[in-house]
């Protein structure tokens, strides 16, 4: 679009150039297109103030084409992180501190974008394509070239059930879960139907509305919602997720920077800083 301004600019140029043609020929004006007459003759002084808008035109026009090259290259270097739950202040809430100073740090890091509330193979498939840098998951992860922070945010995995719902009755109960982790034996003496979840997001909505009889999730996920509860048994799961990126020079840099910020929290001389607006990026 740049480049078609510039042209057509130049083009408009050229047009003056040739009404000025004849006009320069009766008053002997110089050949030098800059020339601006005092004269009288106010069809000359408008063909030579054109001139002068024209070239401000461009002017503007390059001032934003290189503001443009240098937006593209920013965002070439931004370093695009995919997770399988989207990060929001409501879902913070539902953590420990420690898992909020991951996630919070995370935010907080300049030069990222977000690709999260993404289902697990759909995020996986980003990541192994090179559509995103780095993800939120468990270490290591296929292909083989990558790396991963050395701060870990840890989930203890637990059963949740509506609240007064009488599971003993039932002969078997349907288990919400998402579907990267691995079936686990649970406490129960039903038979259990396997529910595979492609986000926390649908098991809270799934359970809500009765479709589940069980879902599996972190454990402080309900606490400020009384219409569901924990059922009485130790964790089914612990999972220890990590950042992880391809292995760059500039995901090294990036990771380096989230444990030394990570680093500085838990040492208690620093904190996670103010999370900058959510820059989610495009995934096709």
């Amino acid at each position: 679009m740049t480049n078609s301004v510039i042209v057509v600019a130049f083009d408009m140029m050229v047009s003056k150039q040739r009404l000025l043609e004849p006009l320069k020929s009766q008053r002997h004006m110089p050949d030098n297109s800059t020339f601006f007459y005092q004269g009288d003759d106010m069809t000359l002084r408008a063909v030579t103030v054109g001139n002068w808008c024209v070239l401000f035109l461009i002017a503007v026009v390059g001032v934003v084409w290189l503001s443009e090259a240098h937006a593209q290259d920013d965002s070439e270097e931004s370093v695009r992180v995919g997770s399988v739950v989207t990060v929001t202040d409501q879902w913070l809430l539902s953590l420990t501190s420690g898992q909020q100073n991951f996630y919070k740090t995370l935010r907080a890091m300049s030069g990222r974008q977000w690709a999260d509330g993404l289902p697990f193979d759909r995020l996986y498939g980003l990541f192994a394509s090179r559509q995103v840098d780095c993800i939120v998951a468990e270490a290591p992860v296929e292909p083989a070239e990558t790396i991963a922070s050395v701060h870990k945010v840890r989930f203890e995995m637990v059963m949740f059930a509506r609240t007064g719902e009488n599971l003993v009755r039932n002969d078997s109960v349907t288990v919400g879960y998402l579907a990267t982790l691995p079936r686990m034996k649970l406490p129960l003496a039903q038979d259990v139907e396997w529910y595979g979840l492609r986000t926390i997001k649908q098991g809270i909505d799934l359970i809500g509305a009765g479709r589940i009889d069980v879902l599996i999730a972190h454990a402080s996920l309900f606490d400020n919602d009384p219409s569901i509860v924990r059922l009485p048994f130790p964790p089914v799961h612990v999972i220890e997720l990590a950042l992880v990126c391809h292995d760059t020079l500039k995901n090294r840099d990036f990771i380096a920077a989230f444990d030394a910020r990570l680093r500085s929290v838990h040492d208690g001389s620093g904190n996670t800083g103010t999370a900058i607006p959510t820059n989610r990026v495009g995934v096709s």
